[in-house]
C-alpha cells in the first residue's frame, strides 16, 4: 500500500467518526485504492470548519506536506505530497460545500447527504445524485453529456427515486424530457426554484461567488499551469 493510500485510509477513518460527508464520484476501491488521485468529498461547510485543523494535523503527522491549497465559496482543495527515496507521492482532497455553478446552486446538500450510502469503509452519494451532480453542471453549461458516463445514466434512468428528484426540481418525469429542455429554460427553472424556495441562500451564493471572483482576479499571487482537453484525453 502506498503512502498516499495509507493517508487516505486514515483521513476516511477520521471523517467516519467526526463528520457527515459523502464521496461524490470514483469511490470504488476507496480508501485502499484511489483510481483518480483526487477525491471529491461533499460536506457541509460548518462541519468542515470544525474539523479542518485536526484534519491538517493528521496529514502532517503522516509526514505529508500541503503543497497547494485553494479556497472559494464552493470548495477547499488540499494537495498533499510526501517525498521519499527521490520519489513523490501525491493525493488531493477536494471538500465541496455545495453543488453549484457561477453561484447558482443545483442540488440541496442536505438531501444529497441524507441519501448517502456506506460501503463498509466510506460514505458515498447515491447513484442518482452521482449522476445529477455531473449532469446538471454540464447541462447548465449547454454542453453534451459525455458518452463515457452513459453506463451510470442507464443505471438510474428508470429509478423511482431519480424520477421523484427531477419531478421536484424541474417538473418533468423522465430523463428524456430533461435532456430536451433548452439551456435557457433549464437555467431559468433552476434559478426560479432557488429564489422561490430559498431566496436568501441563493442570493448569498451569488454574492459569495462574485466576491471570490473579484478577489481572486485582483489579489492572486504566483502562477498556475493548466492542462485542458476533452474527457479521456489524458489530462490526469
Amino acid at each position: 500500500m502506498s503512502f498516499s493510500n495509507i493517508l487516505t485510509s486514515k483521513v476516511f477513518n477520521f471523517l467516519n467518526s467526526n463528520a457527515t460527508y459523502a464521496v461524490l464520484r470514483n469511490y470504488e476501491g476507496l480508501p485502499e485504492i484511489n483510481i483518480s488521485r483526487d477525491i471529491d468529498i461533499l460536506i457541509e461547510k460548518k462541519q468542515y470548519v470544525k474539523i479542518e485543523q485536526k484534519l491538517i494535523d493528521l496529514i502532517i503527522s503522516e509526514s505529508f506536506k500541503i503543497i497547494s491549497s485553494y479556497r472559494s465559496e464552493k470548495v477547499i482543495t488540499l494537495v498533499c505530497a510526501k517525498l521519499y527515496d527521490s520519489k513523490i507521492d501525491l493525493v488531493q482532497f477536494d471538500f465541496f460545500f455545495n453543488t453549484s455553478i457561477f453561484g447558482v446552486y443545483l442540488l440541496n446538500v442536505k438531501n444529497v447527504l441524507d441519501s448517502r450510502a456506506y460501503n463498509g469503509n466510506i460514505y458515498h452519494v447515491s447513484k442518482e445524485y452521482e449522476f445529477l451532480d455531473k449532469y446538471l453542471q454540464i447541462k447548465f453549461l449547454g454542453k453534451d453529456y459525455p458518452k463515457k458516463y452513459n453506463k451510470l445514466k442507464n443505471e438510474i434512468k428508470d429509478s423511482i427515486t431519480f424520477k421523484k428528484i427531477i419531478k421536484n426540481i424541474f417538473g418533468v418525469n423522465n430523463i428524456s424530457a430533461l435532456a430536451n429542455m433548452s439551456t435557457f429554460c433549464f437555467r431559468f427553472k433552476i434559478l426560479f426554484r432557488n429564489l422561490k424556495r430559498e431566496p436568501f441562500i441563493q442570493i448569498k451564493f451569488i454574492l459569495e461567488f462574485l466576491m471570490n471572483y473579484v478577489r481572486n482576479f485582483f489579489s492572486y499571487s504566483g502562477f498556475s499551469i493548466g492542462f485542458s482537453g476533452p474527457d479521456g484525453s489524458g489530462k490526469t
